[in-house]
């Protein structure tokens, strides 16, 4: 399988660069979050330093415009996620998606 290019994420109307959307070695998406949004527009961008690397589901605030994007775990993010968990967690998990099912029912 061809690696995907890496891609900028970017907070929304502003267009602040957010991060960079990246391929991890089993073509599960991961966002590399800088520790600061980047003006790509300014006459000096300021430098990127990475302050993680995200697979999950979380909101994500711009610094230089406070608009809040969520960063979304798709179902093969899931999957990966999910095949790292022990036995035990499996059970845990399986018993609190069924009482959250039930919830909402």
């Amino acid at each position: 399988m061809a690696q995907k290019k890496s891609k900028k994420w970017m907070c929304g109307s502003s267009r602040h660069v957010l991060g960079q959307i990246q391929w991890n070695g089993s073509g599960i998406p991961q966002l590399a979050l800088y520790r600061h949004a980047v003006d790509l527009e300014a006459d000096a961008p300021a430098e990127v330093d990475i302050l993680t690397f995200a697979i999950g589901r979380q909101p994500i605030r711009c610094d230089l415009c406070d608009t809040v994007k969520l960063w979304d775990v798709d179902v093969s993010g899931l999957v990966y996620l999910f095949q790292f968990l022990t036995p035990d967690q499996v059970l845990e998990f399986s018993r609190r998606l069924q009482v959250a099912s039930e919830k909402d029912a």
